[in-house]
């Protein structure tokens, strides 16, 4: 099942606040994970473009 263009926005949206909490909460800490970061900023790619499957 694929997503419409406003459910292809919203989960986008999602994935971009955990990103960003993500980077947050990292900075507080004065860590670095580039490969979570990495991995959230794919699977928002994916949704953009349309290559990612709606996840039940």
């Amino acid at each position: 099942m694929t997503l419409t263009d406003e459910e292809r926005t919203t989960e986008a949206l999602r994935h971009i606040d955990a990103l960003a909490k993500m980077i947050r909460n990292d900075q507080k800490r004065k860590r670095i994970l580039m490969g979570n970061y990495q991995s959230r900023i794919e699977t928002i790619k994916e949704i953009l473009d349309g290559t990612r499957e709606k996840v039940p």
